[in-house]
């Protein structure tokens, strides 16, 4: 099943379990992170200072923005492991610091919020933020949202929004505290009404893999909420688009019957994709060289999202993470 890791019996992890990635940089008072470099559904968890616990979750995706449990403190040491079965790797390699607030960067810094915005979505993109801020979303001058960020972009889950309402993001750091700083508020922009009915999405081809458990889908509109079919079955639901393009995790892994989607705003369905098939082999991944003497990072590209990464040197594994 797609909720747990699947390890290739060929390649057994061993003691070859990569240790995650935290992304950088991450500033005082930041609530979440950017971990990466993982395996999908591995047991991911976040500590300070290699004892303190911050967060645990098993994400469906080999990456994720993981909220911790409290705001980071200046000087903290932040690491992560995942955990597959009885196996947990080593905390990450090179620790993430906790860097000082960029109080002039938070301030001047004015958010954009996406253009397509449609009725009845339930998520805003806001781009051009500060990592580890939290963004407030309003419609009409209404808060109806508010999430911590890990990186310059984040899709913001929301109430439903009304045609011709004016939505807009501000960022604030150390929020709540005596040394809150706050952000200019963004441009407006003005919800579409919602088409009737939603166009039919696009099931992309190269990222159907017999046996994988994540679907790319385009020719989204930004808050639809889409479903996923294999064989006739509904193998997806209950996820929103946060772009033109997404991933979605489905549940049992493909089969090679043909895959379809639809999305849905205000209730109004689109038509089916055209169907596609998956195919049965992943294509060679490419590991990117030089590599120097002693390296403990590899780069590896051609990978689909969700495939397992195995890393041999002279036959032996020496890494394990996700694509």
């Amino acid at each position: 099943m797609s909720n747990r890791p699947y390890i290739n019996e060929r390649f057994p992890i061993g003691e070859s379990l990569s240790p995650p990635v935290i992304g950088i940089p991450v500033p005082e008072c930041a609530e979440s992170v950017y971990v990466s470099g993982f395996i999908p559904h591995a047991k991911v968890r976040v500590f300070a200072n290699l004892v303190e616990m911050l967060a645990e979750e098993e994400p469906p995706f080999g990456f994720r923005e993981m909220t911790l449990s409290r705001p980071v403190k200046l000087g903290e040491s932040l690491t992560a492991t995942q955990a597959v079965g009885a196996i947990t790797s080593l905390h990450s390699i090179l620790p993430t610091i906790v860097s000082p607030l960029d109080e002039t960067a938070v301030r001047n810094t004015k958010p954009d919020v996406g253009d397509d915005l449609y009725q009845c979505g339930i998520v805003v993109p806001v781009g051009n933020l500060v990592p580890g801020v939290r963004v407030h979303v309003s419609e009409n001058s209404g808060e109806i949202g508010n999430e911590p960020t890990a990186k310059t972009w984040h899709p913001v889950v929301t109430q439903p929004l009304h045609a011709a309402g004016k939505v807009t993001a501000q960022q604030f750091a150390c929020e709540g505290t005596a040394h809150e700083v706050r952000g200019v508020v963004s441009d407006p922009v003005t919800v579409k009404a919602a088409p009737n009915p939603p166009p039919a999405p696009l099931v992309e081809p190269s990222s159907l893999i017999k046996g994988n458990d994540v679907v790319t889908v385009t020719g989204l509109l930004v808050g639809a909420g889409a479903e996923i079919f294999d064989s006739g079955a509904s193998v997806s639901k209950g996820w929103y688009a946060t772009g033109s393009a997404n991933w979605f995790p489905v549940d049992p892994p493909l089969t090679g019957g043909p895959v379809m989607a639809t999305q849905e705003l205000c209730h109004n369905v689109s038509k089916p994709s055209d169907p596609v098939a998956p195919k049965a082999e992943l294509p060679a991944p490419i590991v990117v060289g030089p590599i120097c003497d002693g390296a403990r990072f590899v780069v590896v590209r051609n990978t689909i999202v969700n495939a397992i990464v195995v890393l041999r040197r002279n036959g032996v594994t020496v890494g394990y993470g996700g694509a």
